[in-house]
């Protein structure tokens, strides 16, 4: 991270990282709920009633991506990037084991722990040129 870079900006990114894996979550318990309905002209009312909580997180990740984009006026891609796409990666999962009640490997989990370490070393001070 960049000193120029205002802490409101990558507090703006943090809060639409929160809310693009709640939106994950809603698609994903919302995707589930409607797969139960098939999709005909006929059945289109009960679909879309059945596909509501899908439609609004597919609204709102949709909304957090343009919030992203534009923060990318503000935040360098090498900061902005990594704390987007890695952040909401392990809210997301998190929020499928303790939301969902989904299940993770070993693996997946040592993967996930990886992921949140490379975003702490994204964001870890980095030291001056020695002696300055």
């Amino acid at each position: 991270m960049t000193m120029q870079t205002p802490f409101k900006y990558l507090a703006i990114l943090v809060v639409v990282c929160v809310l693009n894996a709640v939106g994950q979550l809603m698609m994903r318990r919302g995707g589930t709920e409607s797969a139960r309905v098939e999709l005909s002209l006929e059945s289109l009312p009960e679909w879309a009633a059945a596909s509501r909580l899908w439609i609004a997180g597919l609204a709102l990740t949709w909304s957090c991506g343009l919030v992203w984009a534009w923060s990318l006026r503000h935040v360098p891609l090498t900061t902005g990037l990594p704390l987007y796409n890695g952040l909401v990666y392990c809210l997301t999962i998190l929020g499928g084991i303790f939301v969902l009640g989904e299940r993770l490997t070993p693996l997946q989990a040592t993967g996930v722990a990886l992921v949140f370490g490379g975003l702490l070393l994204i964001f870890a001070p980095t030291s001056t040129a020695a002696g300055h």
